[in-house]
């Protein structure tokens, strides 16, 4: 299913915000070879972690899920934007 600009827009709009609203950026060592699957409970706070599930186990976890965290870069979380976006490729 495809979803309009507008729509994709709507859907990321609380992980924005989230990301946004913070005063405290926290930081943590990251472990070689980490991927994002393992990082995400370290990092996200249960509340906020929560919230963000639903997306982040159908948009993030299928494409980034098993990549070592070092080896995500601005191209790959472009795809996934497009793909939350319903664009194919670059």
């Amino acid at each position: 299913m495809a979803l309009s600009k507008r729509q994709a827009r709507k859907l990321a709009q609380p992980i924005m915000d989230e990301a946004n609203s913070q005063t405290e950026i926290p930081v943590r060592e990251i472990k070689s070879g980490m991927t994002l699957a393992a990082y995400v409970p370290e990092f996200l706070k249960p509340n906020t972690r929560r919230s963000m599930e639903s997306s982040i186990r159908a948009h993030l976890i299928p494409t980034l899920a098993d990549i070592s965290l070092s080896k995500i870069d601005a191209a790959k979380v472009q795809d996934v934007i497009n793909s939350m976006m319903g664009f194919r490729g670059r």
